[in-house]
């Protein structure tokens, strides 16, 4: 879906506004059949985690949580393409709104669906939440802004996927390669027991949190920059990235800070158990750390794909 920063964007600032839309459509379907291959990975999970993992109660209800998530995935896609569409028209409130509406559905979900079905009311409330986001999303579009972009679905959505990929799989590397950075350390922190999981399982937690502040911002100056890229503004383009840089020092700087200063209050959030809030409050200040370079490594990554370079 990073891929339409640069061509929904680009389009968008050279007014060729069908195109937006037909770009929206193209990657959404791309995503659709690419999830397939991956979503039959999740459905025949054990045997495949059976080789990294060896609790064989773990390993059952990750496999349950998978195939329950498996049915959330198209409404994700939807969201996460949809979102984008509409940023590239400088739509950046809908996706918040819609979040903001959302956030609080999922935790009352999360907490009666639990109470009510035990472990699997968990996924199935992100399933809901999933899809709510998506009609959400298109309820916005059809009814307050963002249909200039829009000439109808297009036989054109299914060819010249090239150009696309071209863009979307380094940009996938750039976004999963953080990702699964924190992955792998869940894995091999399933080596040393329980406790050691569930204090990295709450890193990785706030640490994906705390990824979303700088890539939101990526995400707008990717849009700004592309937007001026396609309307062939350079000037507008480089002062909009010294803002961006000016904005990631002050992110990573205040990130920094709270993650040291608060890290026992967010990590009893997530769990009361002594062992495990000590284990995390004592890796919390390496993630502080990490936050300093990464916020600046995210927000270039955002430039970047604002000129179509994600390959770098």
């Amino acid at each position: 879906a990073t891929s339409l920063d640069t061509f929904c964007s680009q389009a968008f600032g050279a007014r060729k506004y069908y195109k937006v839309g037909l770009y929206f459509q193209r990657c959404s379907v791309m995503i659709f059949t690419l999830s397939i291959p991956i979503l039959m990975i999740w459905w025949w999970s054990k045997p495949i985690l059976s080789y990294v993992v060896k609790e064989e109660e773990l390993l059952d209800l990750t496999q349950i949580y998978l195939r329950i998530l498996c049915f959330g995935a198209p409404g994700l896609i939807a969201f996460e393409t949809g979102k984008r569409f509409l940023q590239a028209q400088r739509i950046f409130h809908a996706s918040t709104y819609v979040l903001f509406l959302c956030l609080p559905l999922n935790i009352v979900m999360n907490y009666f669906f639990i109470k009510l079905w035990g472990f699997i009311g968990a996924p199935i409330a992100i399933v809901v939440t999933y899809w709510l986001m998506a009609v959400l999303l298109l309820g916005y579009v059809v009814f307050v802004d963002g249909q200039q972009c829009w000439n109808g679905l297009s036989k054109r959505a299914l060819r010249h996927w090239k150009p696309m990929l071209k863009l979307a799989l380094p940009g996938l590397v750039m976004i999963e390669s953080e990702y699964l950075s924190f992955e792998i350390l869940t894995i091999m922190a399933s080596y040393f027991g329980t406790d050691s999981l569930a204090a990295q399982s709450i890193i990785s937690n706030i640490g994906s949190l705390w990824y979303q502040f700088p890539f939101a911002i990526g995400c707008a100056i990717s849009t700004r920059v592309a937007i001026y890229v396609g309307s062939g503004s350079q000037r507008s383009s480089r002062v909009s990235v010294r803002i961006a840089f000016a904005v990631a020092a002050f992110t990573s700087l205040f990130s920094f800070l709270l993650l040291i200063f608060f890290k026992r209050p967010l990590t009893l959030m997530f769990t009361s158990d002594p062992h495990v809030v000590e284990l995390s409050v004592k890796s919390m200040p390496i993630l502080a750390i990490n936050q300093l370079g990464d916020t600046f490594n995210i927000i270039s990554a955002g430039i970047l794909r604002s000129q179509g370079r994600q390959t770098i």
